[in-house]
């Protein structure tokens, strides 16, 4: 799981680790929220044109190709 995404779960009350082993699915569901904002933004009026490299800098900040 990305570093920021787990810090940002930690900060927030929520577990990053299953003591019983078995992987969470809290990176699944953050990624999605992270696309689903992103869409927002490609969406947007002007984003094209003045706005280019905003996704590609947001899905590098969260480590999400």
């Amino acid at each position: 799981m990305n570093a920021l995404i787990k810090e940002l779960a930690r900060d927030s009350g929520l577990l990053v680790h299953n003591p019983n082993g078995l992987p969470t699915k809290l990176e699944a569901f953050a990624k999605s929220i992270i696309n689903s904002c992103l869409c927002i933004v490609e969406e947007s009026e002007g984003y094209s044109q003045h706005f280019p490299h905003v996704v590609d800098n947001i899905r590098n900040h969260f480590g999400i190709e």
